[in-house]
């Protein structure tokens, strides 16, 4: 009897401990398991709220057991740091970015962060002269130097009412070929020569050819140059690389080939087509008669293949006919540059072995019949 007695006491124990540790807990004071579950379920009701403002401390209405514990706790979060810690900075972002404005931000946040934030540089915008304000001093960094080498010291700290400003870039370069990044990039005071372009593209990769010449293509009041550079490094370091250069890079399955060197566009360039009518039309005796989007690199010939020549096509005809209705003939050999809005006319060759046979028979047809009809006549 005793026994059983002992045991029934064992367990409505076993089934009464948990809701006396839940009262202890819910009741906020001693210590232990329950604390540190009421503590625990009071913080992260409190996070969970929108709006909250107020500092872990305050929210939690209570103490931590342990720097783990609110380590934890700050892990379940779904709100920003400067929100969980009570303050945020007020920082300015202002130049060629999408989103210019103020932001409230946590103080952690580095300078490419906040950009980011403002929705990113412009096409205009430098990457490389990006202005700090902060009271009366100016300083600048280059996000390129921190995203592509990493340094940390090109991309530092914001503190409260810091000013951002992206300034437009001034010099600007593109590299294209066996480069690990070619494209367009913005040269500062520290990138005088054509070594350090390549250096910003990453280096050579596997196919540059080292026997061939680097090639820069260079407009000198309005006309074309193409220089030519020996592919060493010493070389490279003494060649001077001016804004709006292109740097073509020769790769080993090319460097037999010769290319003309039009590029579609210059660096951080805009073209603009002032035209009601972008396009060209090539009429007559092609196999696809019709408009084609102007482009500044194409000759007459090229819109002419475009539209595929018929096979009795005369091209020492064509001619080209203005908006204003001027007719101009042999445009190849005048130098005549296409302009948007202007036709390209081919003509088809008179004589073609068709059409002498067909003229051939017409007559031979003519002549019998007239002379069969005559012996009629005078029977």
């Amino acid at each position: 009897m005793k026994t059983r007695i002992l045991f029934i006491a064992l367990a409505l124990l076993l089934v009464l401990e948990p809701f006396a540790l839940y009262a202890q807990g819910a009741a906020g004071y001693g210590s232990g398991y329950g604390q540190a579950v009421g503590a625990r379920r009071q913080m992260n009701r409190n996070i969970s709220t929108p709006g909250r403002t107020g500092s872990f401390y305050e929210q939690g209405n209570g103490s931590f057991s342990s720097s783990e514990e609110m380590g934890s706790m700050m892990g379940r979060s779904s709100g920003s740091s400067a929100e969980m810690m009570g303050s945020t900075y007020q920082i300015h972002v202002l130049g060629h970015v999408f989103q210019p404005g103020t932001y409230r931000l946590p103080p952690s946040t580095r300078l490419d962060e906040a950009i980011n934030m403002a929705g990113g540089l412009k096409k205009q915008g430098s990457e490389r002269r990006v202005e700090l304000r902060r009271g009366g001093s100016v300083q600048r960094f280059d996000l390129l130097r921190y995203r592509e080498a990493g340094d940390l010291n090109q991309n530092p700290f914001l503190l409260d009412n810091d000013v951002v400003f992206i300034p437009f870039s001034e010099k600007n370069i593109a590299i294209q070929g066996p480069v690990k990044s070619p494209g367009t990039y913005e040269l500062i005071s520290q990138d005088p020569s054509l070594w350090n372009v390549v250096e910003l593209a990453g280096g050579f990769t596997t196919g540059v050819s080292l026997d061939s010449p680097v090639t820069i293509v260079r407009y000198i009041e309005g006309k074309k140059q193409l220089l030519e550079v020996p592919n060493v490094e010493q070389s490279l370091k003494e060649f001077p690389i001016l804004n709006g250069d292109v740097v073509a890079v020769p790769h080993i399955f090319t460097e037999d080939r010769k290319f003309d060197y039009n590029v579609s566009e210059l660096p951080a360039d805009n073209l603009f087509i002032p035209a009601f009518n972008d396009n060209v039309f090539v009429m007559g005796a092609v196999q696809l008669p019709g408009a084609y989007t102007f482009n500044p690199h194409y000759s007459i010939r090229d819109f002419v293949a475009m539209a595929g020549p018929v096979q009795h096509a005369r091209f020492g005809g064509i001619h080209v006919l203005t908006p204003n209705g001027k007719r101009v003939a042999h445009p190849d050999r005048k130098g005549f540059k296409l302009s948007p809005g202007d036709t390209i006319v081919v003509p088809q060759r008179a004589w073609t072995a068709d059409n002498v046979i067909k003229w051939y028979n017409t007559f031979a047809n003519t002549v019998i019949t007239g002379f069969t009809l005559r012996e009629l006549i005078r029977r």
